[in-house]
C-alpha cells in the first residue's frame, strides 16, 4: 500500500481500562511514523487524564458518549474531518460509521479466543496498522508517562509512615464482572507477610471502588503489618502516576497490570481463566504464575466449578511462595529492577 503523509488522525477505541492501555502502542507508532500528524483519540471521557495528559503521542480527546445512535457518530467522525479513521473498536458501530462518512479506515480484527496460535492483544492491536506504517519498534511500551513531579508527590505522600522503603503494590481485586480471575484472600495475606519480612520494601493495596471491601479485609487480617491501603482512593491519573513510583506490581488479569506496564514498571501476573499468552503483562510474562493449563473454563465469566463468586479453582492453586518466588527474580533483575 502506498503510504501518503496524513495530516490528521482519529482513533476510535471506547473501551476498559485494561485493552485501552493496551492498545496505546498504536498512537505511538502512528506518531512515529507521521510526526507532522495530528492524533485525536476518541473513547470514554474516564480515559482522557491518563490517554490526553500522558500519551506524548495524543494531540486532542474527544468524549465518546454512550447511547449516540449510528447517524449522531457519523456526523461526528466527519465533524473532525480525519484523513485516517483508526477503529479500534472491534464493533458493528465503527465499521458503519467509516462506510456511512466514506472515511478511509483501517480496523482491528479481534482474533477468536482459544484460536492458536494466541497472539497477544497488543501486538493484534498494532496489527491493525501495519499496512501503513514502516517502523515498528520491537518495545511498544512504556507508552503512558506521569511526570517526575506527580510520581514523586503521590509516593511522598503514603511513604513517609513506612520509612522510605520502596513500595510493592498489590491490585488484590478484579472487579465484579469476572470473579473467576481473582487470586484468594489467603495467598494475599501470605504474600503480604513475604514482602513484609524484606525490610526493604512496604505494601500498597491498589484498585478502584469494587477493591475497597478486600481491601479492608486484608487489612483487618493483616492488622500487625503497616499496609498502605488506596483502593478507592485515586484517580485514574494518580493511580498511573502511583504505579510508575513503585519497584513492582501483583496483580491478575485487569486494569492495574496493564497500567503498570504502560507507565514502565514490571508486574507479577497472576493468569489461569484467561491466556497468559493473550492478556498477560506485556513484556513480563516469564515473571507471571500462570495455572491455565489447570482451568477447565476458559474465558469464562465465572468458574463453574465453585462459588459463582469466588476466584477460580485454577486460581485457588497459586501458591503465595510462587508468587513471591517471582516477585523475588523482578526485584532482583538489574535490567529491570528500579
Amino acid at each position: 500500500m502506498k503510504v501518503k503523509a496524513f495530516e490528521h488522525i482519529v482513533i476510535f477505541h471506547p473501551a476498559a481500562i485494561g485493552d485501552a492501555m493496551l492498545a496505546t502502542p498504536v498512537a505511538t507508532i502512528l506518531k512515529r511514523n507521521f510526526q507532522n500528524a495530528r492524533i485525536t483519540y476518541w473513547s470514554h471521557e474516564s480515559l482522557s487524564p491518563v490517554i490526553k495528559d500522558m500519551c506524548p503521542a495524543v494531540d486532542d480527546f474527544v468524549e465518546y458518549r454512550r447511547g449516540q445512535n449510528i447517524f449522531a457518530l457519523t456526523s461526528q467522525l466527519k465533524s473532525l474531518k480525519p484523513d485516517l479513521f483508526i477503529d479500534l473498536s472491534n464493533a458493528p458501530k465503527g465499521k458503519l460509521m467509516a462506510f456511512l462518512s466514506g472515511k478511509f479506515r483501517l480496523s482491528y480484527k479481534k482474533r477468536k479466543d482459544g484460536i492458536e496460535p494466541i497472539r497477544h492483544a497488543a501486538d493484534n492491536f498494532v496489527d491493525t496498522i501495519r499496512p501503513i506504517v514502516e517502523v515498528v519498534p520491537t518495545q511498544l511500551f512504556p507508552t503512558i508517562c506521569p511526570t517526575e513531579d506527580s510520581v514523586r508527590k503521590i509516593i511522598d505522600s503514603v511513604r513517609p509512615a513506612e520509612n522510605g522503603r520502596r513500595i510493592i503494590a498489590v491490585a488484590p481485586g478484579v472487579g465484579r464482572l469476572r470473579p473467576n480471575r481473582a487470586w484468594t484472600p489467603d495467598g494475599f495475606c501470605e504474600l503480604i507477610e513475604l514482602i513484609n519480612s524484606r525490610d526493604a520494601y512496604a505494601v500498597a493495596l491498589i484498585g478502584g471502588s469494587e477493591e475497597v471491601a478486600i481491601a479492608t479485609e486484608l487489612q483487618n487480617r493483616c492488622s500487625e503489618i503497616p499496609l498502605i491501603n488506596l483502593c478507592g482512593t485515586l484517580t485514574l491519573a494518580q493511580t498511573a502516576s502511583f504505579l510508575k513510583g513503585c519497584s513492582a506490581v501483583v496483580s491478575a488479569d485487569t486494569g492495574p497490570a496493564h497500567i503498570a506496564v504502560a507507565v514502565g514498571t514490571p508486574v507479577v501476573g497472576l493468569y489461569g481463566p484467561t491466556a497468559l499468552t493473550r492478556s498477560g503483562p506485556y513484556g513480563y510474562l516469564d515473571f507471571a504464575v500462570d495455572k491455565r493449563d489447570e482451568c477447565k473454563c476458559q474465558y469464562k465469566k465465572h468458574c463453574t466449578l465453585t462459588d459463582e463468586n469466588s476466584a477460580g479453582v485454577c486460581m485457588s492453586r497459586i501458591t503465595a511462595t510462587m508468587v513471591y518466588e517471582q516477585l523475588k527474580r523482578i526485584l532482583s533483575n538489574p535490567r529491570i529492577a528500579t
